[in-house]
């Protein structure tokens, strides 16, 4: 799950009709790119390749020795370490499980907000991240909306324009595009198809033009938060193999991401080490945070995580 959002960049570029010129390829896209590659990442930039035919995405880090391939045909993802020989596979039933998790534990937020006093609500929201109307009410309804900054730079060789778009007043994905590269509309259908965006967000990411040269996302998804950046080199049209995009042999499957219906799971907070449970039935769900280089961990509480992860950051700063 951590490379998902350099994947971003490419699910946002035009998806080109299949036509075939020999039976196993077809037209599509290379795309060289400069991306930090981690979910929550502060790594350094480095360069990476990606192969876009049609529905299919191909994301490459010959640095880091993983490769990511996106099947939307499939609705699914597989990340494959190839220094290990391992893959992750992740359905897009469970981004829409994160999305759903995150929208109810808003809706408890909101509630809660607005019983409280209207001087301490009008003190909290805000720094929550939440929006207030005209009366001091917490807003229920998410809100997103698309800003044109009238910002310009030249990327790539291409002079683009800034974009941002906010969800609940917070910025969600800067985006920098041009229209200059004679290429069909762009369409984001990587995140509407897997479900992690809230339908405002995506309705104003419909209204985006243009072809993404520069993208920085920041979302919150209530138990895993996502922030990359990606900056295009060159983009070339080519003759792809089909083959690119199909899982290799003799890789092992470390672990299948998916809606969870099973019964009462046990973790360990990392932070408190305080032992609770959770209920998939019920909707419940750990909150988890992927360290860059893969490390999972699970805690109790959204306080525990932000703890964990802010002495985490001080004992490296100390190093």
């Amino acid at each position: 799950m951590r490379w998902i959002l350099p994947i971003l960049l490419a699910a946002t570029l035009p998806l080109f009709a299949q036509q075939k010129e020999t039976p196993n390829k077809q037209k599509g896209l290379i795309v060289e790119q400069v991306s930090n590659g981690i979910i929550g990442g502060e790594e350094e930039e480095r360069e990476q390749k990606l192969l876009v035919v049609g529905d299919r995405l191909k994301l490459v880090d010959e640095k880091a020795g993983v490769v990511c391939i996106v099947r939307l045909d499939k609705r699914l993802i597989w990340e494959i370490d190839l220094n290990k020989k391992e893959y992750v596979e992740t359905h897009f039933s469970h981004f829409e499980e994160l999305r759903r998790q995150r929208e109810r534990n808003r809706a408890k937020m909101v509630d809660a907000l607005n019983r409280m006093p209207l001087l301490e609500r009008k003190e909290k929201a805000p720094r929550m991240g939440f929006l207030l109307d005209k009366s001091g009410n917490v807003i229920k309804e998410i809100r997103a909306e698309v800003v044109e900054t009238k910002k310009t730079a030249k990327i790539a060789g291409y002079e683009a324009q800034q974009v941002i778009i906010k969800e609940d007043g917070r910025i969600a994905f800067n985006i920098w595009l041009t229209d200059k590269l004679k290429v069909p509309q762009s369409v984001i259908r990587f995140y509407r198809e897997a479900g992690m965006l809230s339908k405002p967000l995506a309705n104003a990411l419909d209204k985006v033009k243009g072809f993404p040269l520069k993208l920085e996302v920041y979302l919150d998804l209530g138990t895993v938060e996502v922030a990359a950046k990606a900056k295009v080199k060159s983009v070339k049209e080519a003759e792809i193999d089909l083959s690119e995009f199909e899982l290799p042999k003799g890789l092992k499957c470390r672990e299948v991401k998916k809606r969870q219906e099973e019964g009462v799971k046990t973790y360990t907070c990392a932070n408190c080490g305080k032992k609770f449970t959770i209920d998939p039935k019920k909707g419940e769900k750990p909150f988890v945070w992927v360290r860059p280089g893969g490390k999972t961990y699970h805690f109790c509480s959204r306080k525990c995580m932000l703890e964990f992860r802010k002495k985490l950051k001080e004992q490296e700063k100390g190093k």
